[in-house]
């Protein structure tokens, strides 16, 4: 039978531990990164219309864009957009210690035949399902953030898939793995890993988790669905993994 995931990618048997903030290791019994309020649940029921650019000579793909934090990626046409009923984040920092909102800036994009945004929330979504988000940092997530907690938001802070990987946990299969350092100074990963989150079933997905150059702003682009799916979907999923650009 042919598999139905992607191939994993040989992990090295030395863990990832480089830290954006300069060799901080993230270790078990230290201190864990609180999550920034991303998941902003006020999305409209339908369909809202969103600042679209011109899709660069081609009707398949169309841009979803944040000009104020000059960030954006392209999507199928014929997928639907939904985004969160807020207004775009505006302030650039911070003074709180704790992880704060700033109007978090949520999109979620579906392409099942039936759209519906809790889609996003599945955890086996039957179709592609892209969740972009941008979220404010407190001081406390300012001073301990580092690259492993970024490739904590793939699984919801459950685990670090790189880790887990590297010690041998058999329902982790990393697919491919980059850390990214922008000109502007932006930085992060992008990861691909399949993930048996219960036990049984697959879901593959592709997380570009990325840090303003303050530390204070997280951008993040998830595409998910169930293993097979991603396999079918895996040049679509490419197309808009590789259009996300973040300028900040």
């Amino acid at each position: 039978m042919n598999n139905p995931r992607i191939p994993a990618l040989t992990v090295s048997t030395t863990p990832w531990r480089r830290s954006i903030l300069g060799g901080m290791r993230h270790d078990a019994g230290r201190r864990m990164l609180p999550r920034p309020d991303l998941r902003g649940r006020a999305l409209v029921g339908a369909a809202l219309a969103l600042v679209l650019l011109a899709a660069c000579g081609t009707s398949n793909y169309r841009y979803i864009d944040n000009a104020k934090e000059s960030t954006f990626f392209k999507v199928p046409s014929s997928w639907t957009v939904f985004r969160q009923q807020a207004a775009q984040p505006t302030d650039r920092a911070s003074s709180t210690v704790a992880t704060t909102t700033a109007g978090p800036w949520t999109v979620v994009v579906d392409a099942a035949p039936k759209p519906d945004v809790a889609h996003a929330d599945d955890r086996y979504p039957a179709f592609p399902v892209v969740r972009a988000e941008i979220g404010t940092l407190g001081q406390q997530g300012h001073d301990i953030l580092s690259i492993a907690e970024l490739r904590k938001f793939s699984t919801d802070f459950k685990l670090d898939p790189i880790d887990a990987a590297n010690t041998g946990d058999p329902t982790v299969e990393v697919v491919s793995y980059k850390e990214i350092t922008t000109a502007s100074g932006v930085r992060g990963v992008h990861l691909v890993f399949n993930w048996q989150a219960d036990g049984q079933r697959w879901v593959t997905i592709d997380e570009s988790a990325y840090v303003d150059v303050k530390t204070t702003r997280v951008y993040r682009l998830a595409i998910r669905c169930e293993s097979k799916c991603f396999k079918d979907n895996r040049a679509t999923i490419d197309a808009i993994a590789s259009s996300w650009q973040v300028r900040a």
